[in-house]
C-alpha cells in the first residue's frame, strides 16, 4: 500500500472516531428499575448526562496547578541546596584527610630521619637564631614523641 493510502486510511478512521469521542450519554431506567446508559437516546424517558472528565478539570483550576508547580521548585531548589551541602562537607572532609595523610608522612620522615640519619641534629632559637644541637638523649626523647603522635594521629 503505498504513503497516501496509508494517510487515507488513518484521516478516514480519525473522522468516524472522533465523532465517538464526542458523543452524548443518555441514562433512563427501565420498567423493573434498572439503571441503563448509552450513547444513543433509546428510550422517551433517556436523559442526557454530563460527564466530567478529568481534562475540562485542568483548565478550572490553573491557580492550584501553578502553586503545585511552586512547590514543586522550592523542593528541587531545596534537595539542589541539601545536595551541594553534602558535597561540599564531603570535599572538606577530604581536604581534612589529606592535610593529615601529609602531615603523618612528614612526622615519618622526620623519625626516619632522627633513627637512619649520621648527623647532628639541632633546634633553632627563636630569639637568637642559633643553633642549639641535641644530645642523644634529647634526640632519643623526640624520637619517642615523634612515635606517639604517629601512633595517636596515624591510624
Amino acid at each position: 500500500m503505498n504513503r497516501v493510502g496509508v494517510v487515507g486510511i488513518a484521516l478516514l478512521g480519525f473522522i468516524l472516531f472522533s465523532g465517538a469521542a464526542h458523543a452524548e450519554i443518555f441514562k433512563w431506567v427501565d420498567a423493573n428499575g434498572k439503571v441503563h446508559y448509552s450513547d444513543r437516546k433509546i428510550s422517551t424517558q433517556a436523559q442526557k448526562v454530563n460527564v466530567k472528565t478529568g481534562a475540562s478539570t485542568i483548565g478550572q483550576d490553573t491557580q492550584s496547578v501553578e502553586q503545585r508547580l511552586v512547590q514543586q521548585k522550592k523542593y528541587i531548589n531545596f534537595l539542589q541546596s541539601e545536595r551541594l551541602e553534602r558535597q561540599e562537607k564531603r570535599q572538606e572532609a577530604q581536604q581534612e584527610k589529606d592535610k593529615k595523610h601529609k602531615l603523618c608522612a612528614a612526622m615519618q620522615d622526620q623519625l626516619k630521619g632522627y633513627t637512619h640519619g649520621n648527623y647532628r641534629w639541632y633546634e633553632l632559637d627563636e630569639k637568637s637564631g642559633d643553633r642549639q644541637y641535641l644530645a642523644d638523649d634529647q634526640i632519643e626523647a623526640k624520637k619517642q614523641e615523634l612515635q606517639a603522635e604517629i601512633k595517636s594521629n596515624c591510624s
